[in-house]
């Protein structure tokens, strides 16, 4: 394999390794390295130009001259989700899958990537892919960085799941979750008989800038990283196709990994192991002894260059998405039918020949004309269903915003109830229902939030309350139905919300320095 470039970028950083194929497929990695981006100020994003710069400049430090590029997008920019079809053949699933997201994904319009991948094998019954969508300014973006940097796209894959290829060449375990911490998020991904089930990212909380509130902050952050991890695994557990994680593997080598998967070990009763992306690897001379910075944090780097070290289809590949299989050239056909019937007829038929080939040039302009108009047809069926959709949820006139306030506000503490799912639909009559789906540890707080929930406005309707077994716990799963009937939104101002507890005043003292950092929460 000829040297390969892989790429990836989060707010605060590029990274970018080279590898190439040794005897039997195996990977070793020449160069690798790291950009530091510039810092944002409150409220800046970052933009296409800033992170294609940073990448052409520690490229050329690095004296990097390849080309193309394998890129990674990470799992907030695009949009994932598992669709449910029918059995089809295989040739017909790329069309199925698109028309299904054109209904359910909000990021699936005219100049988005969509790619999919299948969740299990074919059945009798239904089939079940993933599917994830990168929206038209997210693949620009993408693109404009690569054009930045003097790179052309090979591929367009996904963090998550090139993160979890790499954890597959060294995980047993039928079901594992893989935790990847970067600065600001984490991503959660659940790989199952070898293919990515379930995949999400958790926003670390902001650091803070002394010493004693940044300690407070790192406690803050392991605190909701743990019970984020618990949500997965119990959110696994309960969904169809899912099981029991039989183990966590916390990526990297660090001092802080090794840290985090102390924690975990305390907290949660599943075997938890640290992951090293480095070990086993094969290094050039330039890495011996002189791994990039934050190398723990190259995961899906590697992944990315073993996957097409070994010649192995990626998982989603937005540059290159599953289509439907092209049709046979029709214009071809004809013509061959054209040129057999002049051969057999008479050579000295050239009139007949021309009239022929007119017609065939007759056939290639509808075929085109035709084409067109399917297009037409399609974006016209698409909006119209968008805006029949729009007019059924504007009928309803419910404050959906106020109303899930209203219900975060009456729904049980987290200690006694955890969502999993929850849907909301607007009536046409008016009004809207609102399918819940959770658990709770004791089903007599079913009858406790079925009273804090029902008033004028709302009925509450518990299809069912069932026991279910979490490792050596008892929960009890429910299924709910909350009909909420349309009011005037001064009646919304009934619930205020929750004032959060301020921290405690600092003791008075002479106010900073011009040009001192201001105390977190300061306007």
């Amino acid at each position: 394999m000829p040297r390969i470039l892989a790429i990836e970028w989060d707010a605060q950083e590029v990274r970018f390794a080279v590898g190439n194929s040794q005897r039997g497929g195996a990977l070793r990695i020449e160069q690798a390295g790291t950009g530091r981006l510039p810092e944002l100020a409150e409220g800046e994003r970052r933009t296409a130009g800033e992170v294609g710069d940073a990448l052409r400049a520690a490229l050329a430090e690095a004296k990097v001259r390849t080309t193309t590029a394998l890129v990674a997008v990470g799992r907030t920019t695009v949009e994932l989700r598992q669709l449910t079809l029918p059995p089809a053949p295989e040739e017909e699933l790329a069309e199925l899958v698109r028309h299904q997201a054109a209904r359910e994904f909000t990021s699936s319009g005219e100049g988005a990537a969509l790619d999919f991948v299948p969740a299990s094998p074919d059945s009798p019954a239904a089939r079940v892919v993933t599917a994830a969508a990168l929206s038209e300014p997210q693949l620009s973006f993408t693109h404009e960085v690569c054009k930045r940097a003097k790179l052309k796209p090979r591929r367009i894959l996904l963090h998550s799941f090139t993160a979890g290829a790499w954890l597959l060449r060294r995980a047993r375990e039928p079901v594992v979750l893989l935790v990847d911490r970067a600065e600001d998020d984490t991503d959660l991904t659940v790989l199952i008989d070898g293919k990515v089930f379930l995949s999400r990212t958790v926003r670390n909380a902001s650091r803070a800038l002394d010493a004693e509130a940044a300690a407070g902050e790192a406690a803050g952050d392991e605190n909701l990283l743990v019970a984020e991890i618990r949500r997965t695994v119990i959110a696994v557990q309960n969904q169809a196709g899912g099981g029991t994680v039989a183990a966590i593997y916390v990526a990297g080598g660090d001092a802080e990994s090794r840290e985090l998967a102390r924690q975990l070990q305390g907290e949660l009763a599943t075997p938890i192991e640290v992951f090293d992306p480095w070990s086993d690897v094969a290094l050039g001379p330039a890495l011996v002894g002189a791994l990039p910075p934050r190398a723990e944090r190259f995961t899906a780097v590697l992944g990315m260059l073993a996957d097409e070290a070994e010649g192995r289809p990626a998982g989603l590949d937005f540059l290159n998405p599953r289509r439907k299989p092209e049709p046979a050239n029709r214009r071809r056909l004809v013509g061959a039918g054209v040129a057999a019937a002049v051969v057999a007829a008479s050579i000295g038929l050239y009139f007949a020949w021309e009239k022929f080939a007119e017609v065939g040039d007759q056939i290639a302009r509808l075929e085109l004309q035709s084409k067109q108009l399917d297009q037409l047809v399609k974006r016209g069926a698409e909006k119209k269903a968008a805006v029949a959709s729009i007019e059924e949820w504007s009928l309803g006139d419910v404050v959906w915003l106020d109303e899930l306030r209203d219900l975060a506000l009456r729904f049980p503490q987290p200690r006694d109830g955890v969502l999993l799912r929850m849907t909301l639909a607007a009536r046409p009559t008016g009004g809207g229902t609102v399918e819940l789906e959770g658990l709770v540890r004791d089903p007599s707080i079913v009858g406790r939030m079925e009273s804090q929930l029902r008033d004028e406005y709302h009925e509450i309707n518990t299809r069912r309350v069932q026991e279910s077994v979490q490792g050596k716990t008892n929960t009890w799963k429910f299924d709910s139905t909350l009909s909420v009937s349309r009011r005037s939104k001064d009646d919304y101002l009934a619930y205020q919300p929750v004032t959060p507890t301020a921290r405690p005043a600092p003791p008075a003292s002479a106010p900073p320095a011009a040009g001192a950092p201001q105390p977190r929460g300061a306007r």
